[in-house]
């Protein structure tokens, strides 16, 4: 069974305003808990980035798209655009504070083509 503390008032307030990275692809902003309830801000792609074919990157992905071997054309599987097209659908930010960010999480960031390599 989960066991769950409840904040203090001043805990719940610093949560609210803590500086918070939005992990969804094509949003990535910072946001606030505050903001992040009181409108819906985050565009973003809610499904995968399909490369055509299994096992391959992007880069390579590119690369191969005029020649051969491609099945169909890469796209999100959510809208079937392309890797740097703004996100299809607008919700809430899902994210990790700021000061939790490490270079592992996300190493690069969407658009960046590197980002799904």
């Amino acid at each position: 069974v989960a066991h769950h503390t409840r904040r203090t008032r001043e805990e719940e307030e610093e949560y609210m305003k803590e500086k918070r990275y939005c992990l969804r692809w094509g949003c990535e902003k910072v946001f606030t808990e505050q903001e992040n309830q009181a409108k819906l801000k985050c565009r973003h792609h809610p499904g995968v980035w399909d490369f055509g074919h299994t096992g391959i990157t992007i880069k390579q992905v590119m690369e191969d798209f005029t020649q051969q071997g491609i099945l169909w054309k890469p796209h999100w599987t959510c809208c079937r655009a392309e890797w740097d097209k703004e996100g299809c659908v607008v919700g809430h930010h899902k994210g990790i504070p700021v000061s939790k960010m490490t270079p592992e999480i996300r190493k690069y960031k969407w658009p960046d083509l590197r980002a799904q390599s």
